[in-house]
């Protein structure tokens, strides 16, 4: 089961998955998220959970950046073997919003998900930027103490949903 094995992974490396809009939203409500920003691809999925209870937008200005509590963007693949996803410029449109949030969402079509990494550079090996993320950021200092979000985002979620 690609999924199964997926979210396994990916949640072994402090990533979560969500497998609905409406989860998505409560989850982000809770983390006291209430401003993002939403690949406009993305609002057929999520504007009806969305509606009324975060301010998106739909471009990012580097100035603006740590007004937002989280961005959405599309995933272009997922590994099961490692539990990773795969952002590309062929499918995530805003590489800043993946990764200078302190929450990235990747939404991942569930059919997307591809059984090992050679298999997932192959797919990517023509894109002309693409990164596989493995969970939060995290780094340790030299007395072992982990800390998220140093080089990236310190929240992980992925949203599995088809037909993205």
């Amino acid at each position: 089961d690609p999924v199964g094995c997926f979210r396994r992974h990916f949640e072994a490396a402090a990533g979560r998955c969500v497998d609905s809009a409406q989860d998505l939203a409560t989850w982000l409500e809770e983390q006291g998220a209430t401003t993002g920003y939403r690949d406009p691809a993305l609002a057929p999925l999520l504007d009806d959970a969305f509606a009324g209870r975060f301010e998106l937008r739909s471009e990012i200005a580097r100035d603006e950046l740590d007004a937002l509590d989280f961005a959405v963007t599309r995933a272009a693949a997922g590994i099961a073997e490692t539990g990773s996803l795969v952002l590309s410029d062929a499918v995530t449109r805003d590489r800043l919003a993946a990764v200078a949030t302190w929450i990235h969402v990747a939404v991942l079509d569930p059919a997307d998900i591809l059984p090992d990494v050679r298999s997932a550079i192959a797919a990517v090996a023509d894109d002309p930027y693409a990164v596989f993320v493995s969970g939060p950021s995290q780094t340790a200092d030299v007395e072992g103490i982990l800390i998220r979000g140093v080089h990236g985002p310190g929240e992980q979620v992925c949203l599995l949903a088809g037909g993205v």
